[in-house]
């Protein structure tokens, strides 16, 4: 049995990381491989800064002291499995020097996260930091990405990439469909109080839309403070029973920015939403390109006239609405299933370890 560190950001409460890493665990176990998780962050913080959007200074500096006692006291282990980085805002240089020159590093870069150092306003970091992930990209002997947008970012410092969807266990979010006794279409989103600011812009197409069909947003994780233009129903997120919630509504968006941040965004709510076999509506940001294919199982707005023209064809079309759901659940068990993503992590893991 091979040992392998995993050094990740969050643990397994919180959803990427569960869908990223933790659910391969039980095979990659089978397969001659014991994992054991290091989360740069505890629960708690964790839970602080999805609550109050910050994490106090102690917090910070326990987390650093946490996982610099586990590279120091951890020994006869085979190889690393690194989410970006050891360190947050430290360079390249200091970590690499916790591993010798022939410890096999298997790097996963799910997000775009890297842009904080190269794009920053911080001209101290900039200075020092800019070219840490590529340094790190150029260490590891493997590197895994979750889209094609990080794809591209990695290849002029490493060849050996794989392109590794995450792949979804629909039976981890069990799901109780549920219908409403309503007149009204609910369009439904999840996500935080963070990015719930990205439904803003398309409140000027809801306005409008309002105008000829009854419509409601039906939120899950929304932020209670926001001018919502139509009737709005929001509701706690619980990972439990999000799908439930979720399955409620007639059909389900996902708007986001093209920044840097989200350009790479690995889109697992996208995944969550083909599950329920719903008509979907993305921004073109991270994933969507990948799990979406444009008027086949959904679609992929470019504009505020692409939304509102997209809303208004799947309000008017119910065969339509039907169509797109049944494919997009249908892409979903046929590409982007567990058993596709566990096969290509355990193919990776025999050839890096």
């Amino acid at each position: 049995m091979k040992k392998i560190l995993l050094f990740l950001k969050y643990g397994d409460w919180e959803e990427n990381s569960y869908y990223r890493y933790f659910q391969y665990f039980n095979i990659l176990n089978q397969s001659g491989f014991e994992v054991k998780a290091y989360p740069f962050f505890s629960r708690k913080i964790e839970k602080t800064y999805f609550h109050y959007g910050k994490i106090n200074f102690l917090q910070k500096i326990y987390s650093y002291i946490k996982r610099m006692y586990v590279l120091i006291t951890e020994k006869n282990f085979h190889g690393v499995w690194l989410d970006l980085e050891l360190f947050p805002y430290i360079p390249f240089e200091l970590e690499n020097l916790f591993f010798s020159i022939d410890m096999p590093i298997l790097l996963d870069i799910q997000n775009s996260f890297y842009y904080k150092y190269s794009h920053g306003v911080n001209y101290i970091q900039k200075k020092f930091l800019s070219q840490k992930i590529p340094l790190w990209i150029a260490r590891s002997q493997v590197i895994t990405v979750s889209n094609y947008e990080i794809e591209g970012f990695a290849k002029p410092w490493n060849q050996n990439i794989h392109l590794l969807p995450f792949g979804f266990k629909e039976s981890f979010l069990p799901i109780q469909k549920k219908t409403q006794a309503t007149h009204e279409f609910a369009i439904g989103w999840t996500g935080s109080r963070y990015s719930s600011r990205f439904l803003i812009s398309i409140f000027d197409c809801l306005r409008e839309l309002k105008r000829f069909f009854p419509i409601k947003l039906y939120l899950v994780g929304g932020e209670k403070s926001l001018a919502y233009p139509v009737k709005t129903e929001i509701f706690d997120w619980n990972k439990e029973i999000e799908l439930s919630l979720l399955s409620k509504a007639d059909i389900l968006i996902n708007p986001l920015p093209m920044t840097l941040r989200e350009k790479g965004n690995p889109s697992l709510k996208l995944l969550k939403y083909m599950t329920l076999g719903l008509p979907i509506i993305t921004s073109p940001s991270g994933g969507a390109k990948m799990y979406i294919e444009h008027s086949v199982n959904g679609f992929i707005a470019y504009s505020q006239d692409d939304w509102y023209l997209y809303l208004r064809q799947l309000l008017e079309d119910e065969v339509l609405r039907q169509e797109f759901g049944k494919q997009a659940k249908l892409t979903l068990e046929t590409s982007f299933n567990f058993q596709n993503s566990v096969d290509s992590l355990v193919e990776i893991f025999k050839n890096v370890f």
